[in-house]
């Protein structure tokens, strides 16, 4: 590959600047990456907190064009001066762009449909998150812009307007990376043809830790201290108010679901001698966010006085960090394992959407997983004690594992230098 002689200007969107700490990760390494192998890049970023990813980053970031309008966007459009403004600033960089990239993250699936909208936003928000990128997909191409969807997760796509909207995205995209087999495997189902699609890896896994100083002040800070006995990681969050539409099922799931871990933590304590730290991955509308997830499981437990939950905010680095520091870490979160094996630390994956068993198949651990609906105390528990008598053979197949991805991940930036080299050709 030889080096670009023309400085470049990548606009990227994603679903960034939602307080999770998962997206944040895929956009610090995605940044990083592109920085350090693009020389002169010109970065602008659009995201849902346009003021704190540019603040953090240092780089020039935008609002999200609201491409998959509700009401309530299309009258702030019609009403405010200002949403108008940031929506021409972002179409503006789109023009001005070399490259248009959408991702990464598991951005293209219809898992969401909206329960409480007007007419209008349930037939807009039907096709799920698909419906934003396809709009955002078919506007660049409009103005003549490359597309890649960089290391996106596909699936599940279930709906017959989000199968359509999918073909739409594919079909028009210049360049599809995916981040595992499972998401290649939901677009072959769809009978797209035509487009490359490569498998690489999801960018987080390249991301490095804090520095051990900044992660000691943080363990300190949180009363985090070894007593002997492992030092057990839980991710949680909220899902079945999100995946049904009854909502008292949905509540009653809830509970189930916080009383089956909440059971697994005191067996856990009482019979290893664990320590366990939650460790929320998205800080978002209560009741609904990680923290009020955790607690909630803390206060289920006999011995939740034992038991610390990470209350601030931290960045994925500082999280990469203190995940690093535990033995084992039970994650339903994605980026709760993939920070974790990054660190080379066993994992148990809670499967609630196939890109969890997609990551856990990707380091050869999918045995060690279990369905949200099967999940039970005692099979929980004999994955615990399988994994820690076998935890020196799951660290070297997680290192092996581990370094292969990392290569997939750098060849996603080498297919954008690719790209852009044929933009420079012309």
């Amino acid at each position: 590959m030889r080096e670009l002689t023309l400085m470049r200007r990548i606009v990227i969107s994603g679903a960034y600047g939602h307080a999770n700490i998962g997206d944040e990760a895929i956009l610090s390494a995605l940044l990083m990456v592109l920085q350090s192998m693009i020389p002169d890049v010109s970065l602008t970023v659009l995201s849902y907190d346009p003021v704190s990813v540019g603040k953090h980053y240092g780089i020039t970031a935008l609002n999200q064009i609201p491409s998959r309008p509700s009401s309530k966007d299309f009258y702030q459009f019609v009403l405010s001066p200002g949403s108008r403004e940031e929506i021409w600033k972002g179409l503006g960089e789109i023009r001005r762009a070399d490259l248009f990239v959408i991702g990464g993250g598991g951005l293209l699936h219809d898992h969401w449909t909206s329960r409480k909208a007007l007419w209008l936003d349930k037939f807009l928000l039907y096709g799920g998150s698909i419906s934003h990128w396809a709009a955002q997909t078919f506007m660049a191409k409009a103005m003549g812009k490359p597309v890649m969807l960089y290391a996106v997760g596909v699936g599940p796509v279930n709906t017959k307007l989000g199968r359509l909207l999918m073909r739409h995205v594919v079909s028009k995209a210049d360049l599809i990376t995916v981040r595992d087999q499972a998401s290649k495997q939901a677009l072959d189902a769809l009978g797209i043809a035509g487009v490359p699609v490569h498998v690489t890896a999801d960018p987080a896994i390249l991301l490095s830790p804090a520095d051990p100083k900044v992660v000691d002040r943080l363990m300190v800070a949180n009363g985090i201290v070894r007593q002997g006995g492992p030092l057990i990681s839980i991710s949680v969050r909220s899902w079945f108010s999100y995946s049904l539409k009854d909502r008292a099922l949905a509540q009653e799931r809830e509970l189930w679901f916080q009383g089956v871990i909440a059971q697994v933590a005191d067996r856990l304590i009482r019979e290893l001698g664990a320590q366990i730290v939650f460790v929320p991955m998205q800080r978002y509308r209560k009741p609904h966010d990680d923290v009020s997830s955790s607690r909630n499981i803390v206060r289920l437990m006999k011995h939740g006085d034992q038991v610390w939950i990470i209350p601030q905010r931290c960045t994925p680095e500082e999280t990469m960090g203190l995940l690093g520091r535990m033995d084992l870490v039970i994650g339903m979160r994605l980026h709760s394992l993939i920070l974790a094996a990054a660190m080379n630390v066993p994992v148990i994956g809670i499967i609630y959407d196939p890109k969890i068993i997609g990551f856990m198949s990707s380091i050869n651990q999918d045995k060690y997983t279990i369905n949200i609906g099967d999940l039970q105390v005692e099979h929980c528990l004999s994955l615990v004690e399988s994994v820690w008598l076998h935890r020196d053979q799951i660290r070297r197949e997680i290192r092996e594992r581990v370094t292969r991805l990392k290569q997939k991940a750098l060849w996603n930036v080498q297919l954008i230098c690719e790209m852009l080299e044929s933009v420079e050709e012309r």
